[in-house]
Order: structure tokens, then sequence, then C-alpha cells
């Protein structure tokens, strides 16, 4: 199953040869890394903070994702958590909320394909 959602996170574009590296090549460790990844609530909080325009809360969580998303080797995702916090910061200027969306189809895919893989 790990080689499995690590072939279809790899064509997503995450960069699983380099996490990979970083975990010794051990596929069942990067599984349930990537397992939990699902269960975070992170990205759903997140999103609740922007509705309410909760930007000091949305920071801290855009700020854990990047953590956890570039730790993952999810580097798409993790650029976009790092413009947002940059942005939250007002260290750059930019749209929150397109990135929010652009965010969230990469997020989603990534979910799906580890959910799919799981179920195969």
């Amino acid at each position: 199953m790990a080689s499995r959602m690590i072939d279809e996170l790899s064509k997503l574009g995450v960069d699983t040869e380099h996490t990979l590296e970083r975990l010794a090549g051990n596929e069942a460790i990067y599984e349930r890394f990537l397992i939990k990844f699902l269960q975070d609530t992170n990205f759903v909080q997140l999103e609740q903070c922007l509705s309410k325009k909760d930007y000091e809360n949305a920071l801290q969580y855009a700020h854990t994702l990047k953590g956890v998303s570039g730790n993952l080797g999810m580097t798409e995702l993790y650029g976009h958590m790092e413009e947002m916090v940059s942005i939250f910061r007002g260290q750059q200027e930019g749209d929150v909320q397109k990135l929010f969306e652009l965010s969230q189809l990469i997020y989603r895919a990534i979910c799906i394909a580890i959910s799919n893989s799981m179920n195969n």
C-alpha cells in the first residue's frame, strides 16, 4: 500500500523521493505520516478562520500547515502556505482568499490520493 500511495503522490508533484531519503527509505513510516495528515484538522481550521476573517489564528494554522506539508514533501502546498504566512505577517502583499482556493485544490488532490491508496 505504501508504494502505491507514494507513486500516486509523486504524480501530483509531491517530492516523495527526498522525503523518503530523510526517512531513511522507510516507506511504512512515510505512509503513517501521510495517514495522520488526513486526520489533521489544521486545513479545516484555516478555512474557518478565513471565513471569519480571523487572520491572527489563520496565521497559526497556515504556519503549522507550512511545516507539515514541507516535512511530507508537499512542495506546492508548502509554497502556498509559506506565501500565506508572509501575507499574514505583512511581509508581502497578496490575495489570501485566492491563495487559499489554490491551496484547497492541491490539498484535496493529495487527500484523495492518500485515501484512494488506502482503499485499494
